[in-house]
């Protein structure tokens, strides 16, 4: 079965894969003050990455590392989120060809306004791309995103703002 190529809405409940999880200590980006929280972890035959949102002092945002094949952080983590003064939370991630695949969630400390992103990084963890995540007027959280016949897939969850009269959450999907 084809899956549309255009953005679906469904209304919950619907039930989605977990994001990818694993029981894995959370990394730290070195001695001293980093918190990491909401790990999510990608692997491939080749290499292991994870993702999680933390950060020094009140910094909440997205970090990625690579793993050694023990599970080890390898090198440093490199922050992937910094799409202006934000939080961001809940990474997710999935490994390509060419790099990684992030998506997360921010909440702007001052409007509350909640905004999803899908970015493209190198090996290197160096952005490619970056996508904001939305419909309409709805804010959008907690994306998860797959790789599937050769076809990123990610679905968020569309939660109604002041700005719409929708009462109730949806399901957004995209592929790429």
């Amino acid at each position: 079965m084809a899956m549309p190529r255009k953005t679906t809405r469904c209304l919950l409940p619907l039930l989605l894969p977990l994001a990818g999880c694993a029981h894995v200590s959370a990394p730290t980006v070195a001695t001293g003050e980093m918190r990491a929280h909401e790990l999510s972890i990608a692997v491939s035959p080749q290499t292991a990455w994870a993702a999680w949102h933390g950060g020094a002092g009140e910094e909440a945002a997205i970090y990625l590392q690579q793993l050694t094949s023990a599970g080890e952080p390898a090198g440093a983590a490199i922050k992937a989120s910094s799409e202006g003064r934000a939080f961001a939370y809940e990474p997710d991630l999935v490994l390509t060809e060419d790099g990684q695949v992030a998506a997360w969630y921010q909440k702007n400390p001052f409007s509350n306004e909640l905004s999803g992103w899908l970015a493209g990084l190198d090996v290197a963890v160096n952005r490619k791309w970056l996508v904001r995540l939305e419909k309409g007027e709805d804010w959008s959280r907690n994306p998860v995103v797959r790789l599937a016949e050769g076809r990123l897939r990610v679905a968020w969850i569309g939660q109604p703002s002041a700005a719409t009269s929708a009462l109730d959450p949806a399901i957004w999907y995209r592929e790429f």
